[in-house]
């Protein structure tokens, strides 16, 4: 039992101990507040504010897009085939559309002057003078 009773008292001794030069440290050294530089700290701010920013604003995605017309392709090469028929094919129908408007027309006005003269026999009659034969 003696054992167990120097065991706790050498310990004890060792603690004080150490009090004794913790208090003698914080007696000699007056505690005194640390300034640490604050510079990188606020270029590391300022940096990621600005990230930040950047990211908050809304990008543009521009697109490029390309056509190439080959006339390798078969596609290009059959379309403009069609097309240049399709040109052809309604050139044709309008040149046609055309004269016969013109005919119409030119009825239109042979009709009119029939009805002006007051009849066919009238106005053939007139046509058989000048061609008579005495």
């Amino acid at each position: 039992m003696n054992t167990n009773k120097i065991e706790v008292s050498t310990v004890y001794e060792m603690f004080e101990e150490i009090n004794k030069k913790l208090d003698k440290q914080t007696i000699d050294k007056p505690t005194e507040p640390m300034q640490v530089d604050m510079t990188a700290i606020n270029a590391m701010t300022e940096r990621l504010e600005s990230v930040i920013e950047a990211v908050r604003e809304p990008t543009q995605v521009k697109y490029q897009h390309r056509h190439t017309i080959e006339i390798g392709s078969s596609k290009i090469f059959l379309s403009l085939i069609v097309m240049a028929s399709m040109i052809i094919g309604l050139s044709y129908a309008v040149g046609e559309q055309r004269r016969s408007i013109n005919q119409y027309r030119d009825n239109d006005l042979k009709y009119r002057y029939i009805k002006m003269q007051g009849g066919v026999i009238q106005i053939v009659a007139k046509l058989k003078q000048p061609f008579a034969r005495d």
